[in-house]
């Protein structure tokens, strides 16, 4: 598909992941681990107060009853568009989306945990990313085992440049 078709029909671009919902029954307040309350940027926060279920009967010892969302929305303005049109990376792509405002799974995430709704280890398994970028090799492996649906007449293969710094970023993510 031509990058001007996409940027033309798209008006934004969600991620969501369900977490799940801290028991009401057995809902009480804990610490975390240092690591984990440092590495989500907390460790100098005061009078913040994390929650979990310890386990009862109504959420059959679980700690957990329900879910719920958290979201991650990319608006697509025309910044976005021109950017898509000329073949930006998605580290780029992302980046640009940040410095307008967009907020992460993680950030939306924290918020629920902030909230007392869900626990901070529950955002951590559902938001940390571990995506890797492919070598041409894997993607050509991937691009044979599916077949076309349909033939194309006249095909234009493009390379695309990726900068180290963008990967670099992308990694850290």
């Amino acid at each position: 598909v031509e990058p001007f078709l996409i940027s033309a029909s798209l008006i934004g671009v969600m991620a969501q992941r369900l977490v799940r919902l801290i028991c009401e029954q057995c809902k009480e307040p804990y610490q975390p681990s240092k690591t984990l309350v440092e590495k989500w940027g907390l460790k100098d926060k005061k009078n913040i107060t994390f929650y979990r279920g310890r386990g009862c009967d109504y959420c059959k010892g679980t700690g957990f009853r329900g879910r719920s969302g958290i979201f991650e929305l990319m608006s697509v303005d025309d910044d976005i568009r021109e950017m898509v049109i000329g073949g930006g990376s998605t580290v780029a792509l992302r980046k640009k989306a940040r410095v307008k405002g967009m907020k992460l799974l993680s950030e939306d995430g924290l918020n629920t945990v902030l909230s007392g709704v869900t626990t901070i280890e529950e955002v951590a398994r559902v938001s940390e990313e571990h995506g890797e970028l492919k070598s041409k090799e894997e993607e050509l492996v991937a691009e044979s085992a599916v077949k076309p649906i349909a033939t194309v007449e006249k095909f234009v293969a493009r390379q695309v440049q990726v900068k180290a710094s963008d990967l670099v970023e992308y990694q850290k993510r």
